[in-house]
C-alpha cells in the first residue's frame, strides 16, 4: 500500500512537471526566448502565505547559511525540473520487486 501511495506521488509529481513544460513552451514562444517558471513563483501562484510561512519556519530553525542556501537556490529552480526529477525518482522508489508475484483474483 505504501509504494502504491510512492508511485501514485511521483506520478503526480511528474504530471505537474509535464504541464509545467507546456506552459512554459508556451510562453516562451509568445515572448519569443526561453522563459521558465521558478518554483518560488508557482508555489507563490499556488498559495503565497504557505511560502511565507514556510521561510520563516527555515529561517528560525536552520542556520543562515543553510536557510539561504535552500530558501533562495532551490526556490529559483525551474518547476518542471524539480517535480519531474521529483516524481521519476518516487515512481523508481515506489516500483514493484521483480520477484514479487500477483496473486490472481479468481
Amino acid at each position: 500500500m505504501l509504494s502504491f501511495l510512492v508511485r501514485l506521488t511521483g506520478l503526480v509529481l511528474f504530471a505537474v512537471g509535464v504541464v509545467t513544460l507546456i506552459a512554459d513552451g508556451i510562453r516562451s514562444i509568445a515572448v519569443g526566448h526561453l522563459e521558465l517558471t521558478s518554483l518560488g513563483h508557482t508555489w507563490a501562484a499556488i498559495d503565497a502565505g504557505s511560502l511565507d510561512a514556510a521561510g520563516r519556519w527555515l529561517g528560525a530553525r536552520a542556520p543562515d547559511v543553510a536557510a539561504a542556501v535552500a530558501g533562495g537556490s532551490l526556490l529559483e529552480l525551474p518547476t518542471l525540473a524539480v517535480a519531474g526529477v521529483l516524481g521519476i525518482v518516487l515512481m523508481l522508489i515506489g516500483q514493484r520487486r521483480a520477484g514479487r508475484r500477483r496473486r490472481p483474483l479468481i
